[in-house]
C-alpha cells in the first residue's frame, strides 16, 4: 500500500506521515527531493532556497519530477507500505498514481489552528511570523504556477480535517489504513 499525503500548510501531514511510520510504512519525501539537491549545491535548507529549487526543478524537467523521483525509489526498494509526503501539485499525483494500490489522503484544518502550530513548533523562521505574513506566504504558495495545493488536494478521495488532539488523529489513520487494506 502507498498513501501519499498533501495538504495546507502546517495541517500536520508530518504527524499523519509519523503515525504512519508506526504502523511500518517506509518515509518518502518529495521535499527530501529539494533538500538533498540543495546540499549538492552547497546551499542552506531554508524555505526561500527550497522553494527557489523546487520550482526551478519543476521548470527544468516537467512539473512531475519530484514525484517521479520518489516513484523510481519506490520501484527500485519495493516496500510493502510506503508513505509519500509533499505531494503539491495534481502532476505529482498522477505521476505517483502510476504505482499500484495508491492512495492520496489530504490534511487541513483552520487558518488560525495552523498559524498557532507553527508558533509552537518554531521551525525557522516561522516563530517570527506575523498572521498576516503566514496567511501572504500561503496564498503566494497557492498562487504559485510551479505548485497547485489545491489542486493536488481536489484529487484526494480521503480528506482529514485535523482539528483535534494528536489521539483523534491517530484513531483517524488507523481507521483508514484499516479500511484501505480491506479493499485491496
Amino acid at each position: 500500500m502507498k498513501i501519499g499525503l498533501t495538504g495546507t500548510f502546517a495541517s500536520g501531514k508530518s504527524l499523519v506521515a509519523q503515525i504512519l511510520q508506526k504502523s511500518g510504512f517506509i518515509y518518502y519525501s518529495l521535499s527530501e527531493e529539494v533538500r538533498d539537491e540543495c546540499e549538492k549545491r552547497g546551499m542552506t535548507p531554508e524555505r526561500k532556497n527550497l522553494y527557489n529549487i523546487a520550482n526551478e526543478l519543476r521548470e527544468n524537467y516537467g512539473p512531475q519530477v519530484l514525484a517521479e523521483r520518489v516513484r523510481k525509489k519506490i520501484e527500485k526498494e519495493k516496500p510493502k507500505n510506503a508513505v509519500i509526503d509533499g505531494i503539491r501539485s495534481p502532476e505529482e499525483v498522477w505521476e505517483l498514481e502510476k504505482m499500484k494500490n495508491f492512495t492520496l489522503i489530504s490534511i487541513d484544518s483552520t487558518i488560525e489552528t495552523r498559524y498557532e502550530r507553527t508558533m509552537k513548533r518554531k521551525r525557522a523562521n516561522e516563530e517570527k511570523q506575523t498572521f498576516e505574513e503566514f496567511r501572504k506566504s500561503e496564498q503566494k504558495e497557492w498562487e504559485s504556477s510551479n505548485q497547485n495545493i489545491k489542486g493536488a488536494m481536489s484529487l484526494a478521495k480521503t480528506k482529514i480535517i485535523n482539528d483535534s488532539t494528536k489521539e483523534k488523529l491517530e484513531e483517524k489513520i488507523n481507521e483508514i489504513v484499516k479500511t484501505l487494506k480491506n479493499k485491496q
